[in-house]
């Protein structure tokens, strides 16, 4: 009996504890909300079209889906859904469309909603900028040069001209590029078409390139995954090191004008002309 109330007592001030801690973990955080906890459904909170001209975009999320579609009025558009009110401000500044979807609101064990950024631009090839945290990241239409910095999340680009993706998770996919570089910590790189160079590290996750031309020495690095290349260029020589994993390449051209040295740890190596 003695040791059931002395368990009841030590139940009833860890309770007491975890109550006062909430109190002033809450008192601190004054925009703390409860609110939110439960609330997924998203709608739409912000909608407006973008008069300024410019030719460059900056977006900066913290936790939020970003899809950039054609303009269907050739007019700039910006649409944002979330789950409550709007936290994303947009402004045109040195000739750069500035998106911050910052969420300022704190709280804790909240199930997040949808959120979400649509950019809707006419037919004009911009430059883009994006640091995300947490979020996909999906374009059907054309860029100049893309530069994303990515902790978690997917990325779909269609066509572009030069590309620089940073991603610690999440898969790519790139319909066309001329000019890519790529460091990867987790996920698979597909990419259709590439027209002049590549530089690929990757430390888990298989590469898949449909069409290979080059006009300057590439690199593929892999820690761990395969390497499949259909429809390369003859005038590639294809310098491979592979630890562990076959190595299978048809017609390798040693007096080819541009080299591609490709370099496992652990994955095979597949090249067909």
């Amino acid at each position: 009996m003695e040791k059931t109330l002395t368990a009841l007592k030590i139940t009833l001030l860890v309770l007491l504890i975890a109550v006062l801690v909430g109190v002033l973990v809450i008192s601190i955080n004054k925009d703390f909300s409860f609110a939110s906890k439960f609330e997924s459904k998203s709608k739409l909170v912000y909608d407006e079209n973008i008069e300024e001209e410019f030719s460059k975009i900056d977006f900066y999320s913290e936790s939020m889906d970003i899809e950039f579609v054609k303009s269907k009025d050739d007019k700039v558009n910006v649409k944002v859904y979330d789950s409550k009110e709007n936290t994303t401000t947009v402004n045109v500044e040195n000739d750069t469309l500035k998106i911050d979807s910052d969420k300022k609101e704190k709280c804790f064990f909240c199930i997040v909603g949808n959120r979400k950024t649509v950019i809707a631009l006419p037919e004009k090839i911009y430059d883009l900028a994006i640091e995300s945290k947490s979020g996909d990241i999906l374009s059907n239409i054309n860029f100049n040069k893309v530069s994303i910095d990515s902790k978690s999340g997917d990325i779909k680009l269609n066509s572009i001209k030069e590309g620089n993706l940073k991603v610690l998770s999440g898969d790519i996919d790139i319909e066309e590029v001329d000019d890519i570089e790529i460091v990867s910590a987790s996920g698979d790189v597909e990419i259709n078409k590439i027209n002049k160079h590549l530089d690929i590290d990757t430390k888990s996750g298989d590469i898949f390139i449909k069409d290979l031309t080059l006009t300057n020495n590439s690199n593929i690095k892999v820690a761990s995954g395969d390497v499949t290349i259909y429809n390369a260029s003859e005038d590639i020589y294809f310098n491979t090191k592979a630890v562990s994993g076959d190595v299978s390449i048809n017609n390798n051209n040693r007096r080819a004008n541009n080299e591609l040295t490709i370099d496992t740890k652990s994955g095979d190596i597949t090249v067909r002309n």
